[in-house]
Parts: C-alpha cells; sequence; structure tokens
C-alpha cells in the first residue's frame, strides 16, 4: 500500500519537472474534468461516438435521440426518461458495480491473501470495474479487461484438460460459448472494423465486459486444481 502510494505521487508530478509545474496541474485538472463521474457536464456521455461505459451505455438506453450527429437511424433506446431521473439510474449503477468488489475481494485490508491466484482474481474484476464507472472512456481504456480475460483463458484451461477437476459437458459448452463472445465484442473493431459505427451506436463493448464480470462471479478460484491456486502457506507454489 504504501509503495502503491509513492508510485503514484511520483509518476503523477513528475512530468512537472518537464514541462512546469503550473502547466502541470492545469492539465491534471483537464484530465480530471474529463473523467469526473460527478461532472454534470457527463451526465450524457455521448459526446463521441467511440465512448463506452455504464454512462455512454445508460444514456443511449433510457434517453431517446441522443447524440444524432454520432448515431445511426436505428432505434437503440428501451424507454425515455428525465436527466434527473437517468443521473439517479447512473449512479446506482455505479454503486452497484463498486459494491461487487465486496464479492471478489475475501483478503481483509491489510492481510495477505491466502493465494496468490485468489489477488490476481480480485484484481482483475477492479481493474475491469475502472473504465466502467468513469465516463469519457475510449476503447483503448479498456484494456484493463487483459487481467479478467487471462484470469479465464487459465481458468478454461484447467477446467478443460485437467482430468482431476470436474467440469460437465454444458458447462464446458456455456464457458466456451462465453469466452467466444467475448473475443468478439472486445475485439470486433479490430477484425471486422467495417462494422464499427454499429458496435458504438449500440456500444457493444460495454455488453462485453458485462459477460466477463457475469462469467469471473462463477469461475472462482477456488474451484480450480490445488495444485494452481498458489497458496501462500506452501512455499514452493
Amino acid at each position: 500500500f504504501t509503495y502503491t502510494i509513492i508510485a503514484t505521487v511520483t509518476f503523477l508530478f513528475l512530468p512537472a519537472i518537464i514541462i512546469g509545474y503550473d502547466y502541470h496541474i492545469f492539465l491534471l485538472q483537464q484530465r480530471w474534468d474529463l473523467i469526473n463521474p460527478l461532472n454534470s457536464e457527463h451526465i450524457l456521455d455521448v459526446s463521441e461516438r467511440s465512448f463506452h461505459s455504464i454512462t455512454s451505455l445508460m444514456s443511449i438506453l433510457l434517453v431517446e435521440n441522443i447524440g444524432n450527429s454520432y448515431s445511426l437511424a436505428i432505434k437503440r433506446n428501451i424507454v425515455n426518461v428525465d436527466l434527473e431521473t437517468l443521473k439517479i439510474a447512473i449512479t446506482i449503477a455505479r454503486v452497484f458495480f463498486i459494491g461487487l468488489a465486496l464479492f471478489f475481494i475475501r483478503a481483509l485490508p491489510f492481510k495477505k491473501h491466502k493465494s496468490d491466484l485468489q489477488f490476481f482474481y480480485e484484481l482483475s474484476y477492479i481493474c475491469l470495474a475502472i473504465p466502467l464507472i468513469f465516463p469519457h472512456q475510449q476503447h483503448y481504456a479498456f484494456f484493463f479487461s487483459f487481467p479478467a480475460t487471462s484470469y479465464l483463458i487459465f481458468y478454461g484451461i484447467d477446467k478443460y484438460f485437467n482430468p482431476s477437476v470436474q467440469f460437465k459437458k454444458h458447462h464446458k459448452t456455456l464457458f466456451l460459448t462465453g469466452l467466444f463472445i467475448i473475443f468478439f465484442l472486445l475485439g470486433n473493431h479490430y477484425f471486422l472494423g467495417q462494422f464499427r459505427n454499429y458496435y458504438d451506436h449500440f456500444k457493444t463493448l460495454t455488453y462485453g465486459v458485462f459477460l466477463i464480470i457475469i462469467i469471473l462471479l462463477f469461475a472462482k478460484p477456488e474451484s480450480l486444481s490445488s495444485n494452481l491456486q498458489g497458496k501462500r502457506s506452501n512455499p514452493q507454489s
């Protein structure tokens, strides 16, 4: 925890040596204004087509005729509410995903985790939630999903190829199908880029992150074979 605080402060203010303290503080303030969840400017987080997050998704689902200059002539909202109701709904969604971290985090604060894999599992959700709860998030912000997708691949390898692990056939099918859908939703901008306007219109990237979270809820580290859990009590792990 101490090293994290020191590193964060150091790297946050290091550029000031080159560009000057006043200008650096100005840039930090501008950056915070862009991602501040409490900034009323970001209630309708659709000023660019490529934005993806809870705020962008809920804006297009709950408000009609929003961001017309960046949208296609295809209906995507399910209801039409006022901005105050939208703000409340977005706040509730943010609190939900922040609170969901309590499901993943099993260790008490400042206590060692029981296993390295459990620590990685917890960290993967925290990274995944960051671009969801903050506004003004572009595609590159969702590289934070890399730890979670890596964990799911690791989980799948153990379930599929370890004969000592019981994994029912229909569970394997559901898991593999989920991974393929995640792969498509997170990567379609790169290998089917000609349809990216449709992906951004419906915010499919955000749905991919939702699916990762759902699978993570069931893919717990304790269900893996014991030799892969990396328990700290075992010096050979």
